[in-house]
């Protein structure tokens, strides 16, 4: 389903997110998170990378 891959790829990109931080590194183009949540969000899906 559609659904459980946005949502693999989500925990992808948490697992990655967390690794940066862990590390003190910024995070490569971090404006791609607001900008996806807004569409995924207009879109009328639910998302783990929050609003």
């Amino acid at each position: 389903h559609e659904s459980d891959w946005r949502r693999h790829l989500e925990e992808q990109y948490l697992k990655f997110h967390r690794w940066f931080r862990e590390r003190g590194l910024r995070i490569p183009n971090a404006a791609w998170r607001a900008e996806y949540v807004e569409e995924i969000i207009a879109l009328g899906y639910e998302t783990l990378l929050g609003d």
